[in-house]
């Protein structure tokens, strides 16, 4: 008896996924697309979900031919499902002609449709969209653990009517800076629990960008003698940009459990505003009015790392006529750390990400860390892309890895540039955070690098935009991590096995291939580079060398 052919699930966690778009449909017109949650959509739930529209193969097969034999448009096509009702004053990213979740759909799993593999299963889910905005981690990792669940739940159900195993392979391109980096937050661990127990039947993998703040300076690291030792405290300048109309936020994690410190605040006009201890919770005033908020009591991590999180109000008001809304001074916000413990400690902060996502509104700025011994040009006036050794600031690029990006499961990408192999200057550095310093993740963070850019002129990577027909080219770490999707997708339809290892011995065996020099490094390559060409990339611009 001859085997079935093999299968592999090929899932997308994004904001905008273009279910209409010819990339994804077979040469019938159908949709290859088994389901899609949109979790912020109206319309039947899915089955273990109670909130969120969930469109199945035959609904989305139904809604494309009645909108070819009305002669309807891909806009009228999401009007209809509820993606793009403008009565509705949210933000629409698929009417845009560049859509972040279409770019990377179609970069994991678009295909001509002459061309599309018969035995990759689609699923897709729409995140809440004001979770996106927002861009908090708790809230948004709550809604992508769903959307993981959602998927294996799926999955078992085609397991069960097929009777056969299924490889999961999942694209999540997103992240944000902070958190303990040591692969302990609420999502890093849901997806290691998931993952392994889902391994213990079939294959999975998620795969996650690297992040691209390596050059945004926000991160630092220094370490505290004990109490009454040289150097027991630091301070960091934390600069708010003017018109910032979103709060920003800061964390700071102790390396061990048994770190004590006290952080004194000051405003950009010198201002001190309180010295707060471990176990305060509380606000941040000045001249009688609310400023920030600091938490240096609820942060602890399973390990028993403390952290202490800093809310700074925006400065300017989200509308420019409402003079009642609380702001704080825009300049460099001073935060002096010390040890007040017996024994020495090592301390990391991240500024999380601000300054909005990519087709979306642009409200926030990013702020960052100010230090006059970080050094951002040399002499030459040219970017410095790495930390110059030995490091004399505390704020540095090493560590500025993805925040949901340290667990021991994930496949976590970093960016290079096609043409000649560098990693990409934006892409963030491992590695993860141990107790003392150190790794925790087994091998390097990330794992590898594939292509985020085609040349130091081309930026970006083309793929498909939000309609049928229209290609653009985007940036990031994100576009590089569903190019390996994509490769681990058709690896997997050849009946390999994929995981963690495969890929970073793949990158291996092709870095051993080449001249050691032109390694950029393991922090920011991990095991080495990886070239994926796949012909249905390929979208006229070139960069062979």
């Amino acid at each position: 008896m001859t085997p079935p052919p093999p299968r592999v699930v090929v899932a997308v966690i994004d904001d905008a996924i273009p279910f209409a778009h010819y990339r994804f449909r077979d040469t019938n017109g159908d949709t290859r697309f088994d389901s899609i949650w949109q979790q912020d959509g109206l319309g039947p739930n899915p089955p273990w979900f109670n909130y969120g529209a969930w469109l199945t193969r035959a609904s989305l097969n139904t809604l494309l031919a009645s909108a070819a034999t009305k002669g309807l448009s891909e806009s009228e096509v999401y009007a209809i499902s509820g993606v793009e009702d403008y009565s509705k004053p949210a933000h629409k990213p698929l009417g845009r002609r560049t859509a972040h979740g279409a770019h990377i759909a179609d970069l994991a799993c678009g295909f001509e449709p002459k061309d599309a593999p018969p035995g990759q299963v689609l699923m897709g889910v729409q995140l809440d969209q004001a979770a996106v905005q927002a861009m908090l981690p708790v809230p948004l990792s709550v809604h992508i653990v769903n959307a993981l669940a959602l998927i294996v739940r799926r999955t078992r159900q085609l397991e069960a009517a097929s009777n056969r195993r299924l490889p999961i392979v999942v694209n999540l391109s997103y992240g944000w800076h902070t958190g303990p980096h040591d692969g302990t937050s609420l999502l890093e661990s849901a997806i290691d629990m998931m993952v392994r127990a889902r391994q213990k039947i079939a294959p999975m993998c998620v795969v996650l960008p690297a992040g691209n703040s390596r050059l945004l300076r926000t991160h630092a690291n220094f370490d505290l003698g004990a109490t009454g030792q040289a150097r027991n405290s630091e301070t960091l300048h934390w600069k708010l940009l003017p018109d910032d109309r979103t709060s920003s936020r800061l964390e700071l994690w102790l390396g061990s459990p048994s770190d004590a410190v006290i952080v004194t605040v000051a405003s950009p006009s010198k201002t001190q505003v309180g010295t707060f201890p471990l176990g305060h919770f509380g606000p941040l005033t000045l001249s009688g009015q609310t400023v920030g908020w600091l938490d240096a009591k609820t942060l602890v991590g399973p390990t028993g790392r403390r952290g202490i999180r800093v809310h700074l109000a925006r400065t300017a008001p989200l509308r420019p006529l409402d003079a009642s809304a609380s702001v704080a001074e825009s300049g460099a916000w001073s935060l002096t750390v010390k040890n007040v413990g017996a024994s020495s400690c090592h301390i990391d902060a991240w500024i999380d990400r601000d300054g909005g996502l990519h087709g979306w509104p642009i409200v926030g700025r990013q702020s960052h860390f100010e230090d006059a011994r970080y050094v951002r040009l040399d002499e030459a006036g040219r970017v410095v892309e790495f930390d110059s050794m030995p490091v004399t600031s505390p704020v540095t690029r090493r560590g500025s890895l993805n925040g949901a990006a340290t667990g021991e499961e994930t496949i976590v990408v970093g960016g290079l540039i096609e043409r000649d192999l560098p990693s990409s200057r934006y892409s963030s550095l491992g590695p993860a955070i141990g107790q003392s310093g150190g790794g925790v993740r087994s091998g390097h963070a990330p794992d590898v690098a594939a292509r985020s850019d085609d040349s130091r002129l081309l930026h970006g990577v083309l793929a498909g935009g939000s309609r049928s027909g229209s290609v653009v080219a985007l940036d990031g770490t994100s576009v590089a991590a569903p190019q390996v999707t994509r490769w681990l997708a058709s690896q997997a339809l050849t009946g390999v096995t994929n995981g963690r290892a495969p890929v970073r011995t793949r990158a291996q065996q092709q870095e051993s291939l080449r001249p050691p020099s032109t390694f950029p490094g393991s922090e920011a390559a991990g095991d080495g580079r990886l070239e994926i060409h796949l012909a249905a990339l390929a979208w006229g611009r070139t960069t062979k060398r």
